[in-house]
């Protein structure tokens, strides 16, 4: 009989009941770890490995493994959180084009460069309004 409190069952690389509480579409859940200093969290994050084409050519990339890149992101469960986003490295194999190599990006997670996820900076912004609602007396 399997245990139905068992995170992963049968032995997946992913779990999605993880990815689901986590809730970023692309990104599974590897990794979770509290530390002691005010509950903070750190999730560790990767996408899984698909077909990636050149940005600049379209050429099939080659993997030339992965970069981690640390994150802000909203709060969860009333803690302060951290992605480490295993981004994926590529490799354009087309000896013409002008892209060497590239790291995978995804706009709708975060911006390109930037150290703040796309729902934190929402997440921000809900707060500013909800204090400024506060301190004008709109509540």
């Amino acid at each position: 009989m399997s245990d139905p409190t068992l995170c992963c069952p049968d032995g997946a690389h992913f779990c999605a009941r993880c990815d689901l509480l986590f809730g970023l579409d692309g990104l599974h859940v590897i990794g979770v770890d509290r530390h002691d200093n005010g509950g903070a969290l750190t999730v560790m994050v990767e996408s899984e490995s698909d077909l990636v084409g050149c940005p600049e050519c379209g050429v099939v990339a080659h993997g030339h493994g992965r970069i981690d890149v640390r994150l802000v992101d909203a709060p969860a469960f009333g803690c302060p959180v951290t992605i480490i986003w295993r981004k994926r490295r590529w490799v354009c194999p087309d000896q013409g084009c002008e892209v060497r190599s590239f790291v995978e990006q995804d706009a709708q997670i975060v911006r390109p460069r930037s150290k703040m996820t796309v729902r934190a900076c929402y997440w921000a912004i809900s707060q500013l309004r909800r204090e400024h609602a506060s301190i004008n007396g709109l509540r």
